[in-house]
């Protein structure tokens, strides 16, 4: 059986994570943003291939911050996100292509009555997820990243975190 983690190694995963978790909502944002200005590109609507980018940068944005909750569940002096257990389930649903009376369905529905597959609205800067301000996720990443970099002992190299993944 594996060794758990320690605290170091949980650091640089909420690192990485968060790290992971900025760029694809900075992602999603642009996908959003090509929606609202599909008319601006000659077309009528937007096409099937945007609304399919859209969900894959949801659908990795979820993932992403699924990751840094549960690092910060490991990692006391990583700061919460009040909305933190909503994204777990979010992910859980999507991940597993879940049945809406399936566990994370149904827990979704106690703690988000108005809970439905893609609550998203957007504007040219910002964006919400699920009822969450995208720009509030972005200040806890930063502050995740910030605290996880000064928490980590190992030494070992990390990259900037003004640096985009993409």
């Amino acid at each position: 059986m594996a060794e758990p983690l320690t605290d170091d190694e949980v650091a640089r995963l909420a690192v990485f994570w968060a790290h992971a978790a900025r760029a694809q909502l900075a992602r999603l944002g642009k996908a959003l943003n090509r929606l609202d200005n599909s008319s601006g590109r000659g077309e009528a609507s937007p096409t099937v291939g945007d609304w399919w980018q859209v969900a894959a940068e949801r659908h990795f944005a979820l993932l992403a911050i699924a990751h840094v909750v549960k690092a910060c569940s490991r990692l006391e002096a990583l700061p919460r996100f009040p909305d933190a257990d909503l994204f777990t389930y979010l992910r859980h649903y999507a991940e597993h292509w879940e049945d809406p009376s399936g566990r994370a369905g149904r827990t979704l529905a106690e703690i988000r009555p108005e809970h439905t597959e893609e609550p998203i609205a957007f504007w040219p800067e910002r964006f919400a997820l699920h009822g969450v301000f995208s720009d509030d996720l972005d200040a806890w990443l930063a502050e995740v990243d910030r605290v996880a970099r000064s928490t980590d002992g190992s030494g070992l190299p990390m990259p900037d975190p003004s640096t985009p993944l993409d």
